[in-house]
C-alpha cells in the first residue's frame, strides 16, 4: 500500500493506467484532511501584498487551528 495525495488517481488515469485501485487513508473515515505543500514567499518579492493574501484565501487561519 502506498499512501498518496488526491492528485495520484488524475496522473495514472492521464497517463493510461487502469490496474489500481484508491481509497481514504485508515482509520479516516467521517475526517476531512488537509496537506498543503510549503509555499515559499522569497526576500523582496515585488507582490508580497498579493502573495501574503493569496496563502490566506488558500490556507485560512480556521483551517490552519482545526
Amino acid at each position: 500500500m502506498m499512501i498518496m495525495g488526491d492528485w495520484t488517481h488524475g496522473v495514472l488515469k492521464s497517463k493510461g493506467f487502469t490496474n489500481y485501485q484508491w481509497t481514504t487513508a485508515p482509520g479516516t473515515d467521517g475526517i476531512f484532511l488537509v496537506l498543503s505543500d510549503s509555499f515559499g514567499l522569497p526576500k523582496g518579492c515585488a507582490q508580497r501584498d498579493n502573495a501574503v493574501i493569496s496563502s490566506r484565501f488558500a490556507a485560512p487561519k480556521r483551517v490552519r487551528t482545526l
